[in-house]
């Protein structure tokens, strides 16, 4: 388990170095995955459950670009048969049905988490998290209570986190 951790927080805090000669600023990508849900000691079963749905919702993903893939390549090998092509269209329009209905639940998840204030799901691992210190049970209830547009950094500091 102290190998998973120790991978984890090394790839969230990976840094590319550049020679002095380039003089280029450091880029810094965020992954939108917060890896925090599954390290430290402010982990709950709410964060983990958050980022185990954002894991999901990832391979959901995955599974329907290989599909319609995997369909275009049988249009390709098609070769133009009218009745072959029906069939991918059938297909197809299967495809756009089962896309819709698998993002359905993370879709009005995100909505009822924009609207309460707490965010999408992908936002939900760090929301979920315990404070440390603080008068606060949980991240997003120190998050709600500041204004402005540091409300993330001062809810941090609040937490200990």
């Amino acid at each position: 388990m102290n190998l998973i951790r120790t991978l984890l927080l090394t790839l969230q805090t990976a840094n590319i170095d550049l020679p002095s000669e380039v003089k280029l600023n450091p880029i810094f990508i965020p992954t939108f995955i917060e890896f925090d849900a599954l390290v430290g000691t402010s982990a709950t079963i709410f964060s983990l459950l958050s980022f185990v749905g954002i894991l999901a919702t990832i391979g959901i993903v995955i599974f329907w670009v290989y599909k319609i893939v995997r369909l275009g390549v049988e249009g390709i090998q098609s070769e133009g048969k009218s009745e072959k092509i029906e069939e991918l269209t059938k297909k197809l329009q299967n495809i756009f049905l089962g896309i819709f209905m698998s993002f359905l639940f993370p879709i009005i998840l995100s909505i009822i988490g924009l609207f309460s204030g707490i965010g999408t799901i992908f936002e939900w691992p760090r929301m979920f998290r315990a404070c440390e210190v603080g008068e606060y049970y949980y991240y997003y209830q120190a998050y709600l209570d500041q204004d402005g547009p540091d409300a993330i950094t001062d809810a941090d500091t609040i937490c200990g986190l």
